[in-house]
């Protein structure tokens, strides 16, 4: 793998699952580390806490469901990647997590190596995270930036940001 993430939250009432997650990451001598919650509250003190490089939840969570966790962690790290895996599949969870900005949904009962698929998609979502982060502060910058006249236009023209100097 190229590079892995430090903190992996799992959220997901099940032990077993809880554990699987653990184990494959730990095989493949990731130097992560996992830490777990059972429930979406649980799960938001641990994002609350700093440092979660990515979150994988359940879909049924003892307190709601993991889309609205989904919601609470978009609420406070838009960037934050966001694996659903879930054994309540349907193609409207499916859709919904995906229109919720979930970075992944996994079924735990599509393949034989669920755990496997996870971590893969953990290590594909913080991969692409950390990419997009130096230009992303670079575009921070630059935009901040009070010599510049910065505005940012959607494809029709539409004015979306704009900096001080251009207000």
């Amino acid at each position: 793998m190229k590079s892995e993430p430090g903190v992996v939250l799992v959220v997901d009432p099940d032990p077993a699952a809880r554990a699987g997650i653990r184990d494959v990451i730990n095989q493949r001598n990731t130097g992560a580390t996992v830490e777990t919650a059972t429930t979406a509250r649980g799960g938001l003190d641990v994002v609350r806490g700093g440092n979660v490089d990515c979150v994988v939840s359940a879909y049924e969570l003892p307190d709601e469901t993991g889309l609205s966790f989904l919601e609470s962690i978009r609420e406070r790290d838009s960037d934050i990647p966001f694996v659903l895996f879930t054994a309540a599949g349907s193609e409207a969870v499916a859709a919904a997590a995906l229109d919720a900005d979930a970075s992944a949904y996994v079924l735990k009962d599509a393949s034989e190596r669920p755990y496997e698929e996870v971590v893969e998609r953990v290590r594909e979502h913080v991969d692409s995270e950390r990419k997009r982060r130096p230009s992303q502060r670079r575009f921070d910058a630059m935009f901040a930036d009070s010599q510049r006249l910065i505005g940012l236009l959607s494809r029709d023209g539409t004015l979306l940001q704009a900096n001080e100097t251009a207000m």
